[in-house]
């Protein structure tokens, strides 16, 4: 990237905050696109007159459009959010009419996004990945194994309710009668859901890397530990890993970035067998996480990698948390318990910044409006 050169960060939650936090520092042409209740169109960083907001394929193509009036240049679209990568691939308008898509192409990112393509991907390429079923065709299935878990396909913008939220196990028979019973008296459509079979262990097992990528070698990486979630599938708490099982992720990762030639920011989720100790990928993002601004704290001049430079340091060991999720998560009974010289650490947070703090504020002023409007309707 070119200093000064116009960018567009399209999702302004966490990750995408995280990602204009990094920008900032090579740019000053910063425009972003969120929902009303994405908390980083609160960064002092971004103009306001360069703020939209945008949940339909129209308001979107508005705010490209306006964008591409007033930037200079050609803009760099940086994609922070599956619900907006859904919107992108799903789409038939030409977005690089638009601007230049950072990272990875199209078509890598719909075969990461599309669940079961991807997994076929993996299995091709020896990746060991749970045994996956549309949830209408496990239904069907005369014989049934358990426990599973239940998650979406994809998430959409505009989120609707349904019974199973982020992800939901079913250890037997009568829970998935249960569900399925939930799903009769919603409007929940079952074709938007999967069924993977569960893999044993509590959230100590469960690993993560996250790195930034130039054509399937990392700029910058980590491995993280993800001990403590809430709700389940959303982390509350992760700390970097250099055990053998993050380190056996690691080159699977690796092989995975090599193969597909991929460039961009890339999270691999990963479930260890309590068992039998094999690693099984769970989930590919293709875009920030939820836990990147993690490497922010590992390396101190990460957002190098977006001019296709390496940091200048080696990554430092960091403890990432949300703050209220981890007061949440003692309702988790799947969390693992953390033994750690926490000095050694460095810390990182999803939303705090002393630099920047209208956004760790906004989120409490957001939850108040929300309970408001609940309260008076």
């Amino acid at each position: 990237m070119i200093h000064d050169q116009s960018v567009i960060v399209l999702g302004l939650g966490p990750s995408g905050l995280f990602l204009v936090r990094q920008l900032h520092n090579i740019t000053s042409e910063i425009y972003a696109v969120g929902r009303s209740d994405d908390v980083g169109l609160y960064s002092k960083y971004i103009d306001p007159q360069r703020r939209y907001q945008a949940i339909t394929k129209e308001e979107l193509v508005y705010a490209l459009e306006d964008v591409r009036q007033k930037a200079n240049d050609r803009p760099v679209l940086y994609i922070s959010s599956d619900q907006y990568l859904t919107l992108l691939l799903e789409s038939d308008v030409d977005w690089s009419e638009f601007a230049e898509i950072a990272g990875a192409s199209f078509e890598k990112l719909a075969l990461i996004n599309d669940k079961q393509r991807i997994v076929r991907y993996c299995q091709k390429h020896l990746v060991h990945v749970p045994e996956s079923y549309s949830l209408i065709d496990y239904e069907n299935m005369p014989t049934k194994s358990f426990p599973v878990i239940v998650k979406l396909n994809e998430k959409l913008l505009i989120e609707k309710k349904n019974p199973v939220g982020k992800v939901r196990i079913c250890t037997n028979q009568d829970e998935f009668d249960l569900l399925c019973k939930e799903f009769a008296e919603s409007n929940a459509d079952k074709t938007h859901f999967h069924v993977q079979t569960y893999i044993k262990g509590n959230n100590g097992f469960q690993y993560s890397t996250g790195g930034f990528y130039q054509d399937g070698v990392p700029l910058a990486e980590i491995v993280v530990n993800q001990v403590k979630q809430y709700p389940q599938g959303i982390s509350a708490m992760v700390v970097t890993s250099e055990d053998h099982y993050a380190q056996r992720i690691r080159s699977i990762s690796r092989i995975f970035a090599q193969n597909m030639s991929y460039s961009g920011f890339l999270e691999m989720e990963y479930k260890i067998d309590a068992d039998t100790g094999a690693p099984y990928l769970l989930d590919v993002n293709p875009r920030p996480w939820g836990w990147v601004s993690a490497l922010g704290a590992a390396y101190s001049d990460f957002y190098r990698v977006l001019c296709g430079d390496k940091p200048t340091e080696q990554a430092n060991p960091v403890i990432w948390k949300s703050r209220l999720r981890t007061v949440l998560a003692i309702k988790n009974k799947s969390n693992a318990a953390v033994h750690l010289k926490r000095h050694e650490f460095k810390k990182a947070f999803d939303i705090y910044d002393p630099q920047d703090c209208k956004p760790s504020w906004m989120i409490y002023m957001m939850a108040v409006k929300k309970i408001l409007r609940r309260l008076f309707r």
